[in-house]
């Protein structure tokens, strides 16, 4: 039987979809979230900190990576304007969300990739590469989640997103300083490894 909250409502827009196809996609979008709020919280947090401590980053520079998410915004702008000329949202997001997530392998790289003097240059580069084409998705995701989430169900409906993402990060975060504290008491080039 499906929750209440989760039956398929009459909606108007080009993503319309109906029925059981709506609720799979509903379901499919709760599930990638759980996988990306897992990414989400490994690729923040104490994570990143101890990931730029290993490789040098001078005290100034933690206030520069701590803006580069806020300076990769300003690509929004043109990325509004294609969507709504050309469409094509869900191409994008996923190109883009893609892209996105591939310049992490390069950052984890960055200590095998990089001559050590570049290790912290390297890291606050892809830092900015990854959050400007990171928010290349954020107005094509909310564009596609207004034609595809009905409007009667959307508040609860991202509110349970919202829950289960906070669940996830908890457990992900006492996982995580769990393997940081075992990986540094093995020294430096093991913790380097498990970051």
């Amino acid at each position: 039987m499906q929750p209440p909250e989760l039956q398929p409502l009459p909606q108007s827009g080009p993503a319309a979809e109906s029925g059981a196809s709506l609720r799979h996609s509903l379901r499919l979008i709760m599930a990638a979230w759980f996988f990306g709020a897992i990414w989400m919280y490994i690729t923040t947090g104490p994570v990143l900190t101890r990931f730029a401590q290993s490789l040098e980053l001078p005290v100034f520079a933690y206030g520069l990576m701590a803006a580069l998410p806020f300076a990769g915004v300003l690509i929004q702008l043109p990325t509004s304007y294609v969507i709504e000329r050309f469409g094509g949202q869900k191409k994008l997001f996923i190109a883009s969300g893609v892209i996105h997530r591939g310049i992490w392998a390069l950052v984890a790289l960055i200590p095998w990739m990089l001559p050590q003097a570049w290790w912290w240059p390297g890291l606050l580069g892809l830092l900015f590469l990854t959050a400007a084409v990171g928010h290349v998705s954020n107005p094509i995701w909310y564009v596609w989640m207004a034609d595809l989430v009905p409007v009667r169900i959307r508040g609860r409906y991202f509110a349970r997103r919202s829950q289960l993402g906070q669940l996830v990060g908890l457990a992900v975060l006492f996982f995580v300083g769990w393997i940081l504290d075992r990986a540094s008491a093995q020294g430096a080039e093991a913790l380097r490894r498990a970051l």
